[in-house]
């Protein structure tokens, strides 16, 4: 038997405090009814879906739908492409604020926040793409809904409330994603943004001969199909905002007055030429549609459109459930320079399998921008580029000489990787790894197993177990390994 607590928040100051409500979920259907001074509750079910439905007695401002779980287990959070809250850190905390991101749409990338602890996972996802607020407490999960009703007036809350038993939680987050992708499909048609290695960034305000150098970048790496600038409104960087690469402007600078003649260029080579514009700009309506977009800051905004332009050629910062475009998932590897060890959010450690196996298809972008930059020397061992192969994602890529890419960009040609249209599913099935060996699991369109394989310290012939059989993964530090 689980709980579920609904919490009841009332704009009159005479219904404080909060009132609680504790309703038995038992597996069925049926209703359960709780009359409280501000509302009625009532409660269907059938097996892990819920339907809530508050009609308010006096007005009501918030209800939080809540689970109760252990103390001292880890929380999968949906910020980024994913973040694991430290167990240890969350089990020290006295404080009974709920904590969390702005919610979703926004930060929070799905309304839905898992926990696991003793062996088992339980998960609260709302299955309508409602805005909410994912939270968690020491001891509790939950989504938590502003609302302003008035006597009489009726709110219903549609959910999935699901509960796996698992040894880890990332294994759990494999059956519960699942769960949540039967309400949530990523089966869009992307188009040309399906196909290719990803795109060249190029920093126009960074260049002295900017024009130059991307007709130099795009010669030399004809995988790549897609060209993203960012800077053309700007002069030169010279440290200044004025100059920076992300300015709320479509008027192109006079140092890029060829800009129109490389685009026809490099159309004429079949490669897709796509400006900067920023989705908190008041006046993107207004400007002219010059071709394909990347559309900045979108994806993490409250007020987020379901699209900015055609599904085939834009791309937006970030990713979300309410949001239907090709993503850049920037930070998501590294978690941000606040997360990094010793900093003040180290607490939130980066989990970006987390949010890919939400969107287990689309078209994802990892590499040089935000802070994974920090990530993609010789000295991190190249750890960026690694983990978006690891992810399945495109490169955003700068053309920064490193032999990560390269190696990719060959392995990808071999196996013809892109037109798998492969879906990514984690380490699913796979057991037996040995240290210093990272491996990915994918299902391609006909239904095979293909696996993505990182041993770049030490590359050795070994051999692990997918669905308790024997494959061999080769000697080779990156490698795709067809399962027969």
């Amino acid at each position: 038997m689980t709980s579920i607590i609904i919490t009841l928040l009332a704009v009159a100051p005479a219904q404080l405090p909060w009132s609680r409500v504790y309703v038995d979920q038992h597996v069925g259907s049926g209703a359960a009814v709780q009359a409280l001074p501000n509302a009625e509750v009532r409660r269907y079910l059938s097996s892990d879906r819920t339907e809530v439905v508050v009609i308010a007695r006096a007005p009501v401002s918030r209800v939080t739908l809540a689970l109760d779980v252990h103390t001292g287990g880890e929380v999968l959070y949906p910020h980024l492409m994913g973040l694991r809250i430290d167990p240890a850190w969350l089990a020290a905390r006295t404080d009974t604020a709920w904590l969390g991101m702005d919610g979703f749409p926004g930060e929070c990338f799905a309304p839905l926040v898992v926990h696991h602890a003793a062996g088992a996972a339980r998960m609260i996802a709302d299955i309508e793409g409602r805005a909410c607020r994912p939270v968690y407490k020491r001891n509790e999960i939950a989504l938590e809904y502003a609302v302003d009703l008035q006597p009489g007036q009726t709110a219903v809350f549609r959910n999935v409330v699901a509960r796996v038993a698992a040894p880890s939680a990332r294994q759990a987050c494999h059956a519960l994603i699942a769960a949540y992708r039967l309400h949530f499909r990523d089966d869009l048609d992307y188009g040309a943004l399906q196909w290719g290695a990803g795109y060249l960034n190029i920093q126009l305000q960074n260049h002295a001969d900017p024009l130059d150098f991307v007709l130099r970048l795009c010669l030399n790496y004809p995988q790549f199909r897609r060209v993203q600038v960012w800077g053309w409104t700007s002069d030169r960087l010279d440290g200044t905002e004025d100059t920076s690469c992300c300015l709320k402007s479509a008027r192109p600078h006079p140092r890029y007055v060829g800009l129109g003649e490389l685009d026809g260029l490099l159309a004429a080579r079949g490669v897709d030429f796509a400006r900067y514009y920023r989705a908190d700009d008041p006046a993107i309506d207004s400007y002219p549609i010059l071709g394909p977009r990347y559309v900045d800051v979108a994806a993490f905004l409250r007020d987020v459109r379901r699209r900015y332009g055609p599904l085939n050629s834009t791309v937006v910062e970030g990713v979300s459930v309410a949001c239907d475009h090709a993503g850049l998932i920037a930070g998501s590897i590294t978690g941000g320079a606040d997360r990094v060890t010793g900093r003040s959010r180290a607490y939130e450690q980066p989990a970006p399998w987390f949010g890919r196996l939400v969107f287990d298809r689309r078209p994802l972008f990892a590499g040089d921008s935000n802070f994974d930059w920090s990530w993609t020397t010789p000295d991190t061992k190249f750890r960026t580029y690694r983990q978006a192969f690891l992810l399945g994602c495109k490169f955003d890529w700068r053309g920064d000489g490193n032999p990560v890419v390269p190696e990719v960009l060959a392995e990808w040609e071999r196996v013809r990787w892109w037109e798998k249209q492969c879906r990514y599913r984690d380490t699913e099935g796979i057991s037996s790894v040995p240290a210093g060996l990272d491996v990915r699991r994918f299902v391609d369109r006909a239904g095979k197993t293909v696996l993505a394989a990182d041993q770049w310290d030490d590359p050795q012939l070994r051999t692990i177990l997918v669905d308790d059989k024997p494959v061999v993964i080769p000697a080779r530090p990156l490698c795709i390994v067809e399962v027969p």
